[in-house]
């Protein structure tokens, strides 16, 4: 986990694939720091959780070792290890349920669905997804019947009436 330009970003390290793979969730600028609980909940969001008995561990660095004056950027680690459940969810090969946690939120929540409103709830969850990977999802969902109406106009999905609560 590191805070670089004001942003904290918290990510897993695989040592089998590049750095641009990695599962990540980034934070806001200049929101506070992530709370320990927080970041294991994030950790498990990604596939993973933190290892028992384990503490973060923080350190300080610099972009320029060689310059005193350099800003100085906070780093934490923590050990952990695949894990089978994602936020209480089933997972399979270490990849998140986009659609089922998607179906659970249409069932629980009802009402229109976009992609900003998809792609803001999978960030709330700290779930990462492309723009792309949101629209078939909600393709998916169209085509189970979970989702009914669909205004390509506006790309906006309708839970079927009386689905759910608010949105």
């Amino acid at each position: 986990m590191t805070n670089t330009s004001g942003a904290w970003v918290l990510y897993i390290v695989l040592y089998d694939v590049s750095a641009s793979r990695w599962p990540e969730r980034r934070w806001r600028t200049g929101e506070p720091i992530p709370t320990p609980v927080q970041r294991a909940e994030c950790v498990s969001t990604l596939g993973y959780e933190v290892l028992p008995g384990v503490e973060w561990e923080w350190c300080e660095t610099s972009r320029d070792l060689d310059d005193p004056t350099s800003p100085v950027e906070l780093i934490a680690t923590v050990a952990v290890r695949p894990s089978t459940v994602v936020g209480g969810r089933g997972m399979s090969h270490g990849a998140p349920d986009r659609v089922g946690l998607l179906r659970e939120a249409v069932a629980a929540k009802g009402g229109v669905w976009t992609t900003g409103r998809v792609l803001a709830l999978f960030h709330r969850l700290c779930v990462p997804i492309t723009r792309a990977a949101c629209q078939s999802s909600l393709a998916t969902l169209t085509r189970e019947g979970v989702l009914g109406r669909f205004e390509r106009t506006g790309l906006r999905y309708y839970a079927p009436t009386g689905q759910g609560g608010a949105s």
